[in-house]
C-alpha cells in the first residue's frame, strides 16, 4: 500500500496485504524468471510488463529498486506497479493478471493461483 492519488495514506505504508479499501493504492511487486534459462528478466533484456486489472485497465510496470537507495543501498530490484483504486470502484474478488513480453516478441501471461475454500478466498479483495 502507498499513498493514493485520492487523498488516502495508510497509517503503515509498504505493508503486505491482500485487503485493500477504496481510494487506497495497491502496489504489485514481483520478479520473472525466463523458465528456458532460469535467469531474471529485467528492464536491461528489453522486457516490457503490465499488470492488466479486472476491468481491463493496464499499468506498465517498472524495474526499481524496493525503497530508497539512499535509505537501504542493499534492496533488491524487482518490477513494480501500483494502481490506485477509485472510491466508486465495485467491491468484492480482485482478480489481475501480468503480461511479460520479451524483446524478441515472447509473450506470457501470469494469473495468480486461486485457492479457495469455505471459510477463504486467497484472493485481494476490494472493501469499503
Amino acid at each position: 500500500t502507498g499513498p493514493s492519488r485520492y487523498g488516502l495514506t495508510p497509517t503503515q505504508p509498504c505493508i503486505q496485504s491482500g485487503v485493500f479499501k477504496r481510494g487506497m493504492r495497491i502496489v504489485f511487486r514481483f520478479e520473472v524468471l525466463d523458465t528456458s534459462t532460469g535467469k531474471r528478466v529485467t528492464d536491461r533484456d528489453g522486457a516490457t510488463l503490465k499488470v492488466v486489472m479486472p476491468h481491463g485497465e493496464e499499468v506498465t510496470a517498472r524495474w526499481a529498486i524496493r525503497g530508497s537507495v539512499a535509505a537501504m543501498p542493499d534492496s533488491a530490484w524487482m518490477w513494480d506497479s501500483s494502481w490506485d483504486i477509485s472510491p466508486d470502484y465495485p467491491l468484492g474478488s480482485f482478480d489481475y493478471r501480468i503480461i511479460v513480453t520479451t524483446k524478441d516478441g515472447r509473450t506470457t501471461t501470469f494469473t495468480p493461483p486461486i485457492q479457495k475454500a469455505t471459510t477463504a478466498d486467497s484472493r485481494i479483495r476490494i472493501i469499503d
